[in-house]
């Protein structure tokens, strides 16, 4: 048998014709011996009594630079801040949008792309073994419109000196549009 035929990868993949009933979990199957379990979920009920809102809600005015966006709630999911005093600091992954090599020896130090079905084998130089960690060192007191201090750790993963340029974000950038705080970076030692 093909792995088409025994997984049922061919017509899961399929494309769907219009009218067609849909038939996405047709090669998916219960094991043998194992019964199919109802789900049964309960309707949402209506609450008699809610809480109130604060008074302050209905008086007071409200500033829209404090109250975060749908898209900054969102990207925290753990806590959804309704105001932005409360948002954290959020993580920024390592975007690589090609290969890159060290200047040296030519070794591949990031390859973005794998291809898991070469059987060549792969440089295990990454680039995640060469590139300081940076972390913020304890959790800021952070206040709306004031100046606060964050301190970094940089962890040098390698034996070797590694320098390291802090920059601000240019104007423009995507990932700087909906920000509510500017940087200031200390001065070059």
């Amino acid at each position: 048998k093909t792995t088409q035929e025994k997984y049922g990868l061919g017509t899961r993949l399929q494309r769907q014709r219009p009218g067609a009933p849909i038939s996405s979990l047709a090669g998916l199957s219960l094991k043998e011996g194992e019964d199919q379990k109802e789900i049964s979920i309960e309707p949402a009920q209506a609450l008699d009594e809610v809480e109130p809102l604060p008074e302050d809600c209905y008086t007071g005015s409200v500033t829209l630079p404090e109250v975060t966006t749908l898209r900054q709630r969102l990207l925290q999911p753990d806590f959804q801040p309704a105001g932005a005093p409360k948002l954290h600091p959020r993580h920024k992954h390592l975007l690589m949008k090609r290969s890159l090599r060290c200047r040296k020896c030519e070794h591949n130090l990031s390859k973005p792309e794998f291809n898991p079905t070469s059987i060549k084998f792969k440089i295990q130089l990454v680039a995640v073994s060469y590139i300081p960690e940076v972390r913020i060192m304890s959790i800021p007191n952070l206040r709306y419109m004031k100046e606060s201090q964050v301190l970094l750790t940089l962890t040098n993963p390698v034996e070797n000196i590694t320098h390291l340029t802090l920059a601000a974000c240019e104007e423009g950038d995507p990932d700087d549009i909906n920000s509510t705080a500017k940087v200031i970076l200390p001065s070059k030692e």
